[in-house]
């Protein structure tokens, strides 16, 4: 089975500020959330542990390995997707509108859009061995998309995708099963 979780508080998380691939940090809650989850993740036996190389990834990651001991894989598939001229600029500029735009029209946002994402997420879930206990650190933005891909594996739809995952909320170091 593959637990993902989410990377660790970031400032730009703390200010409500859109990160997608700018390589921010944690925060020193972004710390205590990664050792405080990795007590109860160190308990399970794990095979794998795979990371987006961003910074509040791998951070997450090291910490979370303390007390499994494996080597950490990182993969480019599991960055957040590129949120090009909304990095850096409040959450709330996400609205359905916009999210519309990186349905459609990714590119005057000079943005990756969802499909590309989504087809990102499809080439890692098919090249990912389902092998038991793999340990996935992520981003809530691609949380998403690995929902919908769970859900919707022969392609993507943003009118699909758009009422039930464009809102899903998903806190940091929050540890999720998936099939």
């Amino acid at each position: 089975m593959l637990y993902f979780i989410r990377h660790g508080q970031t400032d730009w998380n703390l200010q409500k500020k859109i990160q997608g691939i700018t390589d921010i940090s944690l925060n020193e809650t972004g710390i205590f959330e990664a050792k405080s989850a990795a007590t109860e993740i160190g308990k399970k036996k794990w095979s794998r542990i795979i990371s987006s190389p961003l910074k509040r990834a791998q951070q997450t990651a090291e910490i979370l390995n303390q007390n499994i001991g494996l080597p950490i894989e990182t993969d480019e598939r599991l960055c957040e997707f590129d949120l090009g001229d909304l990095e850096g600029q409040a959450l709330s500029n996400l609205t359905p509108a916009v999210w519309q735009a990186l349905g459609e029209e990714p590119r005057k946002l000079k943005a990756e859009g969802l499909k590309e994402a989504y087809e990102r997420v499809a080439a890692f879930m098919r090249d990912t061995p389902k092998e038991p206990d793999t340990l996935i650190i992520t981003h809530s933005g691609l949380f998403k998309i690995i929902s919908y891909y769970l859900k919707y594996p022969d392609g993507f739809d943003y009118n699909l995708f758009a009422p039930t995952y464009r809102d899903l909320w998903i806190p940091n170091t929050t540890l999720i099963p998936m099939e």
